[in-house]
């Protein structure tokens, strides 16, 4: 009997070594869980704590005591609470038995694996999708947390790479001196595209500032350096999206776009810890597989359950903890990638 028909037909079973392949599965290009670390939890809603207000530890109090009196007593911190919602994120395939017969002998083919493999990779372009719309939308972040640079005076390119007034390393050190003031930990996380980072190689100022170590041909590395990220995560996202409409021609672009993610991400997850966002996850990648005789196919499924939750915020639920930088490229050299 053949491998597939193992099983009673219509019996879903969770397979443990396609999960693994799932979650092994190679997500290089992706932002993932480096802007939004993974929380497991076991309940699908529940709610956690935020600590919104943090200029209550920094406010000075009367704290003299006349000899015979109480000490003046202070409030303690005022917590407000939040909830998160995991929600499922699944999508099947299935596996014929005519693809598995037209397999050649000893050829290494796995249909199962490559079908686990391709759904998770749609799975993990969803996810991205979603963490950069929240990401890249400045109405997510609190007051002077995020600029918008100007075509023709801020942006980091032009054709002739000679914009006056474009200081990328400047609105850097705006964004770090915003978040400290705000109360946030030391930024340390940057996401910048593919595209964007390609410019900043050749930005006139930051090859004035390297030239004695690189000449004219700066690394990723050198960028990195000279706009003050050293010791940084820097993440320069590469996954490219298909636009297209199903059934037309493919219309590939970048992911992320131009704008500039600068955040702060802890170490690790932990109560009371400050943070940009974090996955809320309840259920891992797991794949479920089952037999559907009438369709002579095997039925292969990638799931997954989380909640998308920014941390870092304000009163009004701003981000505080990070800092947006959008249209980095100028019109033309947008048209021209």
């Amino acid at each position: 009997m053949p491998v597939w028909n193992s099983f009673q037909a219509g019996t879903r079973i969770t397979d443990p070594v396609l999960s693994q392949i799932s979650v092994g599965w190679p997500a290089f290009g992706f932002v993932g869980e480096a802007l939004f670390p993974s929380v497991n939890v076991t309940e699908r809603s529940a709610k956690y704590y935020v600590f919104n207000d943090r200029s209550t530890a920094v406010t000075a109090e009367v704290d003299y005591r006349a000899p015979g009196t109480e000490a003046n007593e202070i409030p303690g911190l005022a917590l407000s609470s939040d909830q998160y919602f995991t929600q499922e994120h699944a999508l099947q395939m299935a596996v014929t038995d005519e693809e598995r017969e037209n397999i050649p002998a000893g050829s290494g083919i796995n249909p199962e694996a490559d079908a686990v493999e391709l759904l998770t990779s749609k799975l993990t372009i969803g996810r991205e999708l979603a963490i950069k719309a929240f990401a890249t939308t400045a109405a997510n972040y609190a007051t002077n947390h995020s600029v918008a640079l100007v075509d023709g005076t801020s942006t980091w390119s032009t054709t002739d790479y000679a914009q006056a007034g474009s200081d990328p390393a400047a609105v850097i050190e705006r964004a770090k001196r915003r978040a400290h003031r705000a109360g946030s930990p030391a930024l340390n996380t940057a996401i910048i595209p593919y595209a964007t980072m390609s410019f900043l190689r050749w930005h006139p100022k930051l090859l004035a500032k390297g030239q004695y170590v690189r000449g004219d041909n700066l690394e990723n590395s050198d960028v990195i350096s000279l706009l003050g990220m050293e010791g940084w995560n820097v993440i320069i996202p590469e996954v490219q999206n298909n636009t297209a409409a199903i059934g037309q021609p493919g219309a590939l672009d970048y992911l992320w776009g131009d704008s500039v993610v600068l955040a702060y991400v802890p170490p690790a997850a932990g109560l009371k810890t400050p943070a940009y966002g974090y996955q809320f996850t309840r259920n891992p990648l797991t794949v479920d597989r089952w037999r559907e005789d009438k369709r002579k196919s095997d039925l292969v499924r990638v799931q997954w359950e989380y909640d998308l939750k920014a941390i870092g915020t304000d009163s009004l639920g701003k981000i505080v903890t990070g800092y947006l930088i959008t249209n980095t490229i100028h019109a033309t050299d947008q048209a021209a990638l």
